[in-house]
């Protein structure tokens, strides 16, 4: 992680003569890694993804990118510190992979960069019906929701309703909806 000395003795010989030995030396300067890479990290929907990047080497400074990536907003982003703070929307109903660019600059050297990735999760949307077909008074009625987002689990509930006898419903596991309504308006 830091700089280190190698030194190489140099023998000569000349006319028979007491031999010299001089020393060169040389600094080899490191090639900065991260050591604090997220590994399998991930983020709910337009949460912030936050990462200071660190390494064992000194005297580094830092800059980031991000490419456009196929269903985050914001599109592009990038910044000139070892800290990333952004907040990422997925607007698909699957997890998006996000990989950031993390640049090291150090000892005028060349720079070496490495990924950082992050997973954003989406918000499940429903992709079924959202409102259900008018129904005659104290008929069944029945409503199975769904979601293109997989492991999508579904709880339902209803407020009272004036006009309506049923009492509220709270916090029902499943996601079929099945209940028959009685309306006491005349």
């Amino acid at each position: 992680a830091n700089p280190v000395t190698v030194t190489y003795k140099i023998t000569m010989h000349t006319y028979g003569c007491t031999d010299n030995t001089q020393d060169v030396t040389v600094i080899v300067k490191p090639t900065p890694v991260l050591y604090n890479a997220p590994i399998n990290d991930s983020i709910c929907n337009k949460a912030a993804f936050n990462y200071t990047a660190a390494s064992n080497t000194t005297n580094i400074t830092y800059s980031w990118s991000r490419a456009s990536v196929s269903g985050i907003n914001p599109a592009t982003a990038s910044g000139t510190s070892a800290t990333i703070n952004e907040v990422l929307k997925n607007t698909t109903a699957n997890t998006v992979e996000v990989i950031y660019k993390v640049t090291m600059h150090t000892y005028g050297c060349a720079d070496n960069t490495q990924d950082v990735s992050v997973v954003v999760k989406p918000t499940p949307a429903l992709s079924s019906a959202q409102v259900i077909a008018a129904t005659c008074n104290n008929t069944a009625i029945s409503y199975t929701a769904s979601s293109n987002t997989i492991n999508t689990w579904f709880h339902w509930s209803r407020d009272a309703v004036a006009g309506i006898s049923n009492p509220a419903v709270a916090n029902q596991p499943g996601y079929i909806i099945k209940e028959t309504l009685e309306n006491t308006t005349a």
